[in-house]
Parts: structure tokens; sequence; C-alpha cells
């Protein structure tokens, strides 16, 4: 079975170094997925600026919210339904509002709250945007057909795996197990993620 960690090869001379987060393995997978997010994020800009539309990527979640809800949301509202942290939400839409794509709005039924709302200026982007990201919807289409693996089932089986056992209760878990039952191999065996119908 293929080992989860590697050592590095070292670096001697002129010798260029592997690519060390990918070698050590699952003890850095965050990062390792924090630099595919970061890959992926540049690529959605690059698309964006290609198309001639001034919109970045970091908006979409919270953007396509309002846009398919066509309602104001209070902050908490959309941090709750996006399960993000409320000061995430209120940076990405201050710098909405900055771009004249959000406003916020007085809550009818409480005066002193606000809620966040496209602008008819980000009605008219979402227009424009909606061609677009069929476009993003079909490049995906092709990166599970080249690694052989749709993205989205990995990612839900991936969360509920997560919600059914977190990684902190695992871990000690795994530790307990060692301790208390030492030169027991306690990996288990991994399965394949199946191929995405066509």
């Amino acid at each position: 079975m293929k080992k989860q960690m590697r050592k590095p090869p070292l670096v001697s001379g002129s010798k260029k170094r592997s690519d060390f987060i990918k070698d050590i393995g699952v003890h850095a997978i965050i990062s390792r997925w924090r630099r595919i997010a970061d890959r992926i994020f540049s690529d959605y800009g690059k698309a964006y600026r290609s198309a001639g539309i001034d919109f970045e990527p970091r908006w979409f979640t919270i953007f396509y919210l309002l846009h398919q809800t066509r309602s104001p949301l209070a902050i908490m509202e959309i941090a709750a339904i996006l399960r993000v942290t409320h000061p995430a939400v209120i940076q990405t839409v201050e710098s909405m509002i900055r771009n004249r794509l959000a406003r916020s709005v007085a809550d009818v039924a409480d005066r002193r709250s606000r809620r966040i709302a496209l602008t008819d200026k980000g009605r008219r982007l979402a227009a424009a945007l909606e061609p677009l990201w069929t476009d993003f919807e079909r490049a995906w289409d092709e990166v599970a057909d080249e690694i052989g693996m749709d993205m989205l089932t990995f990612f839900d089986r991936l969360e509920a795996a997560l919600d059914r056992k977190g990684m902190a209760e695992r871990i000690l878990a795994v530790r307990s197990a060692r301790l208390h039952f030492p030169g027991v191999s306690q990996r288990p065996q991994r399965r394949r993620i199946p191929r995405k119908k066509k």
C-alpha cells in the first residue's frame, strides 16, 4: 500500500528541490488544498478578465446567493447559509459595496438592522456572468473526465465523513488505539472514488 508520507529528497549543489508540500503527504494536505485553491482563484480571475468582466472570484458565493434569492439578506443570514464566519461575510460585502455591486438597505422589521442586496449594476453583471459560469461548469466536467473523479462527489463524501466524525476525534481515536495496542496497524483500506457517469 502506498505510504501516506514520503521523505523529500535532500538538495545538494545546484540540484532543484522536489515539491516539498506534495512529498510530505497528508501532513501538508491543508497547505496543498490552499495552494490549489489559490491557483484556481487566480485562473478564475484570468477567465473573468479575458471575458472583459470586472469581477473578483472571492465575491462569487455571496454575489450568487444574493442573485438567487433576489431579496435583501442580513449579514448573519448570509453567514448561516454559507456556513462561513460573520467577519468573512462583512469583509466580502464591504468590497462588493465599494465596487457598487451591492448595497446596504434598512430592515423593514427592525430599522436598526441592515440587509444586503445587489444594486442595479450587480444585477446587470449577474446576467452577463451567467454564460461564463456555464463555461466554468463545462471546464470542471473536462477536469472530472481527465482525472476520472467527480470533484463535487468527492467533496460531498468528504464533508459527510467529517460531519460523522471530525478529524480531531479521528486522530484522538487512532492515538488511543496506538497507545493501547502498540504494533497493531490502525490504517483502514482506502476506497477509490468512482468515475463520473456520462
